[in-house]
């Protein structure tokens, strides 16, 4: 038997693409891990049984969210952008300081 192709593995490096909206707000992928969250957004998401922010959605929310659901975590807005198949793919991150958090 011969195997084909590439097999990945939690070491390999996926991109993972972040675009700023302006002050305060970024949308993420949703494959970031919680520390890159912090890093780009500021935010701190609790410790959990989750490593990725999509993961965290998911276990705050119970179910597959649709687009346009929102969380907030400690008065930030996490709003989910786009869903592939089961997976949460883009989220916007509102920080509380943003002109879109005041105006929400």
């Amino acid at each position: 038997e011969e195997i084909v192709g590439e097999i990945g593995d939690e070491y390999d490096h996926i991109e993972v693409k972040t675009r700023a909206e302006g002050l305060g707000s970024t949308i993420i992928s949703g494959r970031l891990n919680l520390y890159e969250v912090e890093e780009l957004t500021g935010l701190k998401i609790p410790e959990g049984p989750y490593e990725t922010i999509a993961g965290y959605i998911l276990f705050r929310l119970g179910h597959l969210p649709e687009p346009s659901e929102i969380i907030e975590v400690d008065s930030w807005k996490i709003e989910v952008v786009a869903v592939e198949g089961l997976r949460v793919a883009n989220l916007r991150i509102v920080s509380p300081n943003s002109s879109r958090a005041r105006s929400d």
